[in-house]
């Protein structure tokens, strides 16, 4: 359990330092007089892992080996962790992330002029937790 716990800590302390956001054209100028924007998260259907597979086809290779090395009380555990962590924890801490800029706050849910739409396309789900791939970009 603590194990598991400690893999959830390293997970979100990786994601929060890894993400680096770049403009590859146009400008936020348009931002300038702005200090709140609201974020919403596309449900997407990312790819995880170097080998590029489908949420569903990860989540059965990690069942196979948990239970094969762990167990089902350990899988049962990883599983349940999951679902928490995709469903609010990861989306909350990307937004914590992008608020490391003093300029503007970023929010789920708030009434604000402009909205940043995220929709995930890769994650790498591994002993160092989830992080943002080296070529992420926001293109304008």
């Amino acid at each position: 359990m603590k194990k598991l716990f400690l893999l959830l800590f390293a997970a979100i302390a990786t994601m929060n330092f890894a993400q680096n956001l770049t403009v590859t054209s146009g400008n936020l100028d348009f931002l300038k007089d702005q200090t709140e924007i609201n974020v919403k998260f596309i449900d997407g259907e990312p790819l995880f892992q170097a080998e590029n597979y489908t949420e569903a086809q990860y989540l059965e290779r990690r069942k196979t080996e948990t239970l094969a090395k762990k167990g089902e009380v350990a899988w049962e555990k990883w599983i349940s962790a999951w679902k928490q962590h995709s469903e609010s924890i990861f989306s909350d801490k990307f937004v914590e992330g992008l608020n490391k800029s003093k300029k503007i706050k970023f929010s789920k849910n708030v009434d604000t002029k402009y909205t940043l739409m995220v929709e995930p396309q890769w994650m790498y789900a591994g002993w160092s937790g989830f992080i943002m791939h080296p070529e992420n970009y926001l293109q304008i």
